[in-house]
């Protein structure tokens, strides 16, 4: 038996591992020539039960004025992307720096894409989603319909079916012309009304719908959803919830035989504040091994944090320390085939001057892989959420939004491919890093106009 003594030497030493970030293996990083033009962003990757990745972005369309939804495949085997498609183009199409369209492959074949465009000028400001369907790989695509307001999730489900979840307000949209409504701060420690409630449709494979939930009646206003498969016609949302004294933390609810739970807290960090962070959760599962990541500012200290579940989310681990100190959040999270997952964040290298894109693989038992720097980016908006999926070979591939310089500086979809195996062993965790982290979060005021 080893004494106490060694056993804090040796905690001590993998803590310190761990804490320290990795640069990438020979290598185990290479570029993917980006199928996207300049001045493209809001990019999300797709992989489907054959291996084939989805990559879907923003950017000019054919025409002056116009943008495009673009979609380009990355076969199994392939090297580089196909020709790009365009899903949607529109003159009004939103370009939204956290909230972007995105892709999943039905259980038929089917794609079903979603996207958001700007209402008329005659319909009040604000914006509203549509999706559409293409059976053939994107090639022509179906009428679009109307499909939530804010942050949508797709999730497929068995005979063609989707499950899809999304952000809506609970006031109207303020007509063309309006003034807008004075805020009222309300008093420390007042109760505040709901203004967001979190929603879900359940969609047929020919577009229509079977019917519609609401999952959680009041909610953060401004933080992406999350919607994770599980075997069985399961699903998993995960999303930051909200109570009446501004508790921002993280929730999460099950789809089960055909109809929604009650949710559930994912962790209470405690996190009060009185506006939306735009900083929401992401999980993804394989079989019944589930990972999620999340940001928090709790008691002032930013951390990005992870949960694992072996039992398909009927219950979860403690939380594993993520970040190296300085964690600005943007987060994402994929299973890899040996059941593993990688949590991909955004991390302050030296203060507010430089921001890089970093990983780190969490397994099954809690233990974790030293960090790794898989990117220079930008922390700006424009810089958007780094996006990621995994290959059959079990590479991970990766897009964020590359921002110029300049006085106009455009912006451009980047792809690379990691390969984890490249990592040394894994390391266990005693605590999370100490270091403080950002004390200015992005923030969407959502506090709604009241009556005094």
């Amino acid at each position: 038996m080893k004494s106490p003594v060694l056993r804090l030497v040796l905690g001590l030493t993998l803590l310190a591992v761990a804490a320290v970030p990795r640069s990438h293996g020979a290598g185990s990083l290479r570029d993917l020539a980006s199928p996207a033009t300049a001045d493209s962003g809001e990019a999300s990757l797709h992989a489907d039960h054959d291996g084939r990745l989805h990559l879907t972005w923003c950017g000019p369309g054919a025409r002056p004025g116009e943008r495009s939804v673009w979609l380009s495949l990355l076969e199994p085997a392939a090297a580089a992307w196909s020709q790009p498609r365009a899903i949607a183009t529109s003159p009004r199409l939103m370009k939204n720096w956290a909230d972007f369209p995105s892709l999943v492959r039905g259980t038929d074949g089917t794609l079903w894409a979603q996207w958001f465009e700007r209402r008329e000028p005659s319909a009040g400001e604000g914006y509203s989603g549509w999706f559409a369907r293409s059976g053939d790989d994107g090639r022509t695509w179906s009428v679009p319909n109307p499909l939530g307001h804010e942050f949508v999730s797709l999730a497929p489900l068995s005979s063609g079916r989707i499950l899809a979840v999304w952000l809506e307000s609970l006031r109207p949209p303020r007509p063309a012309g309006a003034p807008r409504p004075a805020r009222i701060i309300p008093k420390p420690d007042e109760p505040t009304p709901a203004s967001m409630q979190l929603k879900s449709r359940l969609l047929a494979a020919d577009g229509s719908t079977v019917r519609e939930w609401v999952v959680d009646a009041d909610v953060c206003t401004c933080c992406q959803t999350s919607l994770v498969s599980l075997p069985g016609d399961e699903t998993l949302v995960f999303y930051r919830g909200r109570t009446p004294q501004e508790i921002r933390d993280h929730c999460c609810a099950r789809f089960a035989d055909g109809d929604w739970s009650r949710p559930q807290s994912l962790h209470d960090d405690g996190w009060k504040i009185a506006a939306c962070p735009v900083n929401g959760p992401a999980g993804d599962a394989r079989a019944g091994a589930v990972c999620v990541a999340w940001f928090t500012l709790a008691q002032g200290r930013a951390r990005v944090q992870a949960k694992v579940s072996r039992d398909g989310g009927v219950s979860f681990g403690a939380p594993l320390p993520i970040d190296l100190g300085q964690p600005l959040g943007r987060v994402d999270v994929v299973s890899l085939p040996d059941g593993s997952a990688v949590v991909l964040w955004l991390e302050s290298k030296r203060g507010a001057e430089a921001t890089g894109l970093y990983t780190r693989r969490v397994f099954a038992d809690g233990s974790l892989f030293a960090a790794e720097l898989l990117a220079d980016v930008s922390a700006a908006r424009a810089g958007g959420f780094p996006r990621a999926a995994v290959r059959a070979s079990g590479t991970v591939v990766f897009a964020w939004t590359e921002v110029g310089e300049g006085k106009s500086p455009l912006t451009r979809v980047r792809v690379r491919e990691w390969d984890p195996s490249s990592l040394g062993p894994a390391v266990g965790i005693l605590e999370a890093p100490a270091s403080p982290g950002p004390v200015n979060p992005e923030r969407c005021p959502s506090t709604p106009p009241r009556k005094a």
